[in-house]
């Protein structure tokens, strides 16, 4: 993860925190499996924080 400083870091953190729980509210998200969620969530982490 790239180190943001000062307000950068709270932009960072809302845009991420955003993703994550815009990816639980998708419609077809809320359908699945509860372990697929999870791991959807999981890989959305992955793909922010890298």
């Amino acid at each position: 993860m790239i180190p943001f400083t000062g307000p950068g870091i709270i932009l960072v953190l809302v845009v991420y925190f955003g993703g994550i729980l815009l990816v639980g509210k998708l419609p077809f998200v809320s359908s699945l499996p509860f372990k697929t969620q999870v791991l959807l969530v999981l890989l959305t982490h992955v793909v922010l924080s890298v």
